[in-house]
C-alpha cells in the first residue's frame, strides 16, 4: 500500500515596523577607482544625525528601541510577552492583534484567517483547527508485542518500524490433551474473521512447538509487512493436527478493530427474509490508516422493482452520526464476487477524527443505487 503525502504551506503573521527612506548614495565617479579594476567605486553620503555610524538615523533607532525593549522585531504593543495578552499558539504575539489582522474566524489561532488557509490547502480540515487539509503525521509505532492464539498459544513478536521478528510458542500441554497438535503456521493480510485474507508468509518450523518468523524476508514480502501492519490489516493462524486453526491479530500501539452489523436500511434487526451483512474496520487512532470490508448476504427474496433479485451496486464509508445521512468519506471496491467490498488506505485528519468520534457508518446501495444496508460505526 503505497501512502500519498500533501504538504501544506502557512502563511506566517508579520511584524510591523516603521517604514523609513534613507539617502546613503551620492553621484557616482567612474573615475574614483582606487583599486585600477576599471570598476566604481561608490562612496555614500554622510546620514544625517546617525552618531555611531551605522547608516540609520539615530531618531529611528531611539524609537525602534522605545518600541521593542526585547529586541524581538515586534513592536511591544503587540508583544505578548510584554503585554501579557492571550497567546494561545506560543508564538509571542498577542492573540488579539492577530485575530485583528485576519479580519475573519482564526480558530487555532495560527494568525492567519481560516477561510484564506481554506483557500491555499484546498479546504480540507486543519487536525488542531479544522481550517486546512492535511494527512495524518506517520509516528514510529514500534516494540515487542504479544499476540494470543487461543488454547493453542502466544506469539512474542518484535516490530522496529520496518522489520517483524519473533516466534510462534504452541501450547503443546493443552493441545495434546486434546489429542491435536501444531501443523504449520502462516502470516496473512486481512480482517481477522472477515473471510477475506492472503496468506503473505509461511513461518520456519512446521511440526515443531515453536515457529519462527523468516529473517532476511525478500525485499516484497518485507513490504507487505510494513505496508499492513500499520492498519492491522496483518495476522497469524496456527493449523493443527485435526485440521483447524487458531488466529491472532497482530495490532501495533494504537490501532482498534471494530465489527459492525449491517441491517437492511430503516428496519428493525432483520429475520430470514432480509439480506443483512458485516462491516470490519480496523483503524490506527494515531496514524489514519486504516483497512475496511464489508461482506454482504444477499436474500433472494429481495427483489427490485422488476422483480429481480437485487445485487449490490456500491459500498461507502460516509459521514454522519446514528441516524443521520452524510457525505461519503472513503468509497470501497468489490473484491470480485459482488458480496465482499474492501478498501485499505490512509484517512485525513478531518475523516479520522470523524470515524474516531463515532460519527460515520457503512452504506450499502442496491442495484439502483439507493440505500440498502447500513451499520454505524462505534466511537474509538
Amino acid at each position: 500500500m503505497s501512502k500519498s503525502k500533501k504538504f501544506k504551506q502557512k502563511w506566517l503573521p508579520l511584524a510591523l515596523v516603521p517604514l523609513f527612506s534613507v539617502t546613503v548614495l551620492a553621484g557616482c565617479d567612474s573615475d574614483d577607482d582606487d583599486d585600477g579594476d576599471g570598476g566604481v567605486t561608490i562612496t555614500p553620503d554622510a546620514v544625517v544625525g546617525d552618531a555611531d555610524g551605522n547608516n540609520i538615523p539615530d531618531a529611528f533607532e531611539t524609537l525602534n528601541a522605545a518600541e521593542d525593549t526585547n529586541g524581538n522585531g515586534i513592536i511591544d504593543t503587540f508583544d505578548a510577552e510584554l503585554t501579557s495578552g492571550a497567546d494561545a499558539n506560543g508564538n509571542a504575539v498577542d492573540d488579539s492583534f492577530e485575530a485583528a489582522l485576519t479580519n475573519g474566524p482564526d480558530a487555532e489561532p495560527d494568525g492567519v484567517d481560516d477561510e484564506a488557509l481554506a483557500a491555499v490547502t484546498g479546504g480540507g480540515t486543519d487536525p488542531t483547527d479544522g481550517t486546512g487539509g492535511t494527512e495524518p503525521v506517520d509516528i514510529d509505532q514500534t516494540g515487542p508485542l504479544e499476540v494470543s492464539l487461543s488454547d493453542a498459544g502466544t506469539a512474542s513478536l518484535d516490530w522496529d518500524g520496518s522489520t517483524l521478528t519473533g516466534q510462534v510458542n504452541v501450547d503443546i500441554d493443552t493441545l495434546s490433551a486434546n489429542g491435536i497438535g501444531p501443523a504449520s503456521a502462516v502470516l496473512l493480510t486481512g480482517v481477522i474473521n472477515s473471510n477475506f485474507e492472503q496468506e503473505a508468509i509461511a513461518l520456519n518450523g512446521n511440526g515443531n512447538p515453536t515457529f519462527f518468523i523468516p529473517t532476511g524476508l525478500p525485499e516484497d514480502q518485507a513490504a507487505s509487512i510494513a505496508d499492513n501492519i500499520v492498519s492491522g490489516n496483518l495476522f497469524l493462524r496456527v493449523n493443527l493436527s485435526d485440521g483447524t486453526s487458531r488466529d491472532g491479530i497482530i495490532l501495533l500501539p494504537g490501532i482498534e478493530p471494530d465489527f459492525t452489523e449491517i441491517l437492511p436500511a430503516n428496519s428493525v434487526p432483520p429475520g430470514d427474509d432480509f439480506s443483512s451483512g458485516a462491516g470490519f474496520l480496523n483503524l490506527n487512532t494515531v496514524t489514519g490508516d486504516f483497512v475496511a470490508v464489508v461482506n454482504v448476504s444477499l436474500n433472494p427474496s429481495d427483489v427490485d422493482a422488476d422483480g429481480n433479485p437485487e445485487i449490490v451496486s456500491m459500498v461507502h464509508l460516509h459521514m454522519g452520526a446514528a441516524t443521520e445521512n452524510g457525505p461519503i468519506l472513503v468509497p470501497l471496491e468489490d473484491s470480485g464476487n459482488g458480496t465482499t467490498w474492501t478498501v485499505q488506505g490512509v484517512l485525513t485528519a478531518d475523516q479520522l477524527s470523524t470515524v474516531i468520534s463515532g460519527n460515520s457508518y457503512l452504506n450499502v446501495h442496491r442495484t439502483d443505487g439507493t440505500n440498502f444496508m447500513r451499520g454505524q460505526i462505534s466511537a474509538f
